[in-house]
């Protein structure tokens, strides 16, 4: 289904096309390329399809970083937890023995 920003068919087009692509293995960079050739041919439709799939790329592989540094923050937190319990438990032993 097509969004509002992409109502001109060459520029869905070319955004299904660009993504596809990313998807079958083909870099960021070469994507980059291939928006630079169209761009010099002056073909600024496919040159839209091809930006707009870019950020949305880009955008994607960004949320996907956060939600991997948000993850890995949890853990910590929950190993942090964990050693606060263990050390918390240890100190009441020690007095329990002491006292």
């Amino acid at each position: 289904m097509k969004s509002s920003g992409l109502k001109n068919i060459i520029i869905y087009e070319y955004h299904q096309l660009a993504l596809y692509e990313f998807q079958n293995g083909i870099s960021i960079e070469e994507i980059q390329l291939m928006l630079e050739e169209y761009e010099s041919k002056q073909l600024y439709l496919e040159c839209a399809g091809i930006h707009t799939a870019l950020q949305w790329i880009k955008f994607s592989i960004l949320v996907e970083i956060i939600k991997l540094l948000d993850n890995k923050k949890l853990e910590i937190k929950i190993k942090d937890n964990d050693n606060r319990h263990d050390k918390e438990t240890s100190r009441k032993r020690n007095r329990d023995k002491l006292g």
